[in-house]
C-alpha cells in the first residue's frame, strides 16, 4: 500500500495550523517536530519508489509500484518540494518573534542571527542555531513551557476563585429566601394554632352553658314529680 497522499494530507493540515497557531504557545513547537517527521516520511516514500524502479530496470526484481509513472513520481517530488519551502518560509518569517526554533542568545542587532539561523529543513531533520549553547537552549526551552504552563494554572486557578466565590454568593442568597419562607411558615402556623384554640374555647364555653340549662330544667322536672307523688 502506498502511503503517499495520505502522508501528504496530513502534512498540509498541520502545515495550515502552523501557519496559524501563535509561536508563544507549546503547540507550535509539537507542530514543527510533527511537520518534520511528515516531509522525512514523505522522502522516504519517494526513495522507496525510486529504488524499486531502478532494481526493475536493472533486471533485480520486480517493480513494487508498478502504478507510480515516472510523471506521478516528478509530481510527488514537486509536492514534497513545495510542503518543505512552505516549512522553511514559516520558520523564517521574521514575523514570528520568539518561537522555539530562534536562537534565545543571538545579538538581535546581528541581521544574519535573526534571519539566517531560523530552523530549516534540508533532510529529515530540523538544524539548531548556528552557535547556540545547547544546554543552555535547552534550559531556556523548558523555562518557557514552564512559564506558560505556570501562567495557564494561575489563569485556571483564578477561573476557579471566582465561580467558587459567585456560587457561595448564590448559596447565601438561596439562604435567605429559604430563612424568609421558614419566617412566613412560623407565623401562619402561630396564625393557625391561635385561632383553632380560640374556636375550641368558644365551643366548649357554649357546651357548658347548654349543660347547665339542661340540669336546671331536669331538676325543675324532678321537683314538679315528687309534688305529684306527695298530692296523690
Amino acid at each position: 500500500m502506498d502511503p503517499f497522499n495520505d502522508v501528504y494530507k496530513d502534512g498540509l493540515e498541520q502545515m495550515a495550523k502552523l501557519k496559524t497557531t501563535s509561536p508563544n504557545q507549546l503547540d507550535f513547537n509539537n507542530i514543527k517536530t510533527e511537520l518534520i517527521e511528515i516531509i522525512g516520511d514523505l522522502e522516504n516514500a519517494i526513495e522507496s519508489v525510486k529504488q524499486s524502479k531502478s532494481r526493475a530496470n536493472a533486471g533485480n526484481g520486480n517493480d513494487s509500484f508498478p502504478d507510480i509513472d515516472s510523471f506521478e513520481l516528478t509530481e510527488r517530488e514537486k509536492k514534497l518540494a513545495e510542503l518543505k519551502q512552505q516549512f522553511n518560509k514559516v520558520m523564517s518569517s521574521t514575523e514570528l518573534k520568539g518561537h522555539y526554533s530562534d536562537n534565545p542568545f543571538a545579538d538581535p542587532d546581528d541581521k544574519t542571527n535573526n534571519k539566517g539561523d531560523k530552523a530549516q529543513v534540508t533532510g529529515g531533520d530540523s538544524q539548531l542555531p548556528s552557535g547556540t549553547d545547547y544546554t543552555e537552549y535547552h534550559q531556556q526551552l523548558l523555562q518557557e513551557q514552564d512559564d506558560l504552563i505556570t501562567n495557564g494554572l494561575a489563569t485556571s486557578i483564578e477561573n476557579l476563585h471566582n465561580q467558587a466565590v459567585n456560587i457561595g454568593d448564590e448559596l447565601d442568597y438561596h439562604q435567605e429566601l429559604l430563612d424568609d419562607v421558614e419566617d412566613d411558615l412560623d407565623r401562619l402556623n402561630f396564625k393557625i394554632v391561635r385561632t383553632g384554640i380560640r374556636r375550641m374555647n368558644k365551643f366548649l364555653g357554649t357546651n357548658q352553658r347548654g349543660s347547665n340549662c339542661c340540669i336546671a330544667i331536669l331538676i325543675v322536672v324532678l321537683i314538679f314529680v315528687l309534688i305529684l307523688l306527695i298530692i296523690v
